[in-house]
């Protein structure tokens, strides 16, 4: 299923063995964007103070893929992406 025109899509690849996001830090929309995360290898996503994380089959767009609900507040979270026992820790920065 491709991702709704609210969906903020970042993409991760392994770069000298850490999974590191295409985007950071990546803006999102409070209340009108979710998160998707897109990685041809299997990864975890954990959010500070945030915990609506789903893994999906990502389908023809990605291998893997973890989607988020929206954010209802404004500010920055650091999140983290779990990949072949390697954590890589970018920013989330919600936005109005």
């Amino acid at each position: 299923m491709p991702p709704t025109e609210s969906d903020k899509v970042v993409h991760i690849t392994m770069q000298n063995g850490m999974p590191v996001p295409d985007q950071d830090p990546v803006q999102v929309k409070k209340n009108g964007q979710k998160m998707k995360w897109c990685a041809d290898f299997a990864f975890q996503i954990s959010i500070d103070g945030y915990g609506d994380v789903n893994y999906t089959p990502g389908g023809s767009a990605c291998v893997f893929s973890a989607k988020t609900g929206f954010f209802t507040d404004e500010r920055q979270y650091k999140y983290t992406i779990s990949a072949n026992g390697v954590d890589y820790d970018p920013i989330l920065d919600v936005k109005p």
